[in-house]
């Protein structure tokens, strides 16, 4: 998570708990709820402590940064956690599975089963703007670049 506001849209889909994706916040949760030693210890390590019992912890993209090494019994002795760093490609074998699934999703939105939320808008010519806004954590739900006549006067302000 990027910032501790952005927990708070999540909570509506189930989410029991987040932590803003920061190294000494997950490291404080993990100590907290598992009554572990204090030391630090990387965010992947932290992580997978945090996990219950036959637990998943789930790396997506860059946003997760590196995982150094480690051994695989570790995910046995936490509780037969699982490890996953999903690529997109693995999980679409062909356009028709693509289609499929995407009509799923648009079905879970159309009847409100998945949430979407939209925090910002921003005109085509902004697309610079919006990219910034989000390599610096500056946003939170879903970002929106529009063709700029349908933005004008539409972009909603998700900085502090």
């Amino acid at each position: 998570m990027s910032a501790p506001r952005a927990g708070q849209p999540h909570r509506t889909t189930g989410l029991n708990d987040a932590a803003p994706h920061r190294h000494d916040t997950v490291r404080r949760r993990v100590v907290r709820h598992h009554r572990l030693p204090a030391a630090p210890q990387p965010p992947a390590r932290a992580s997978l402590a945090s996990l219950r019992t036959r637990g998943h912890l789930v790396l997506f993209g860059p946003a997760s940064g590196a995982v150094p090494p480690f051994d695989p019994i570790r995910l046995a002795h936490g509780g037969s956690l699982t490890l996953i760093r999903p690529s997109l490609g693995d999980f679409i074998a062909d356009r028709s599975e693509l289609l499929r699934r995407a009509a799923d999703v648009f079905e879970w939105v159309r009847s409100k089963a998945l949430g979407v939320t939209v925090t910002g808008r921003y005109a085509l010519s902004e697309a610079a703007q919006a990219h910034s806004d989000l390599e610096a954590r500056r946003t939170t739900g879903k970002l929106l670049v529009v063709p700029d006549a349908a933005a004008i006067g539409r972009r909603e302000e998700t900085q502090s």
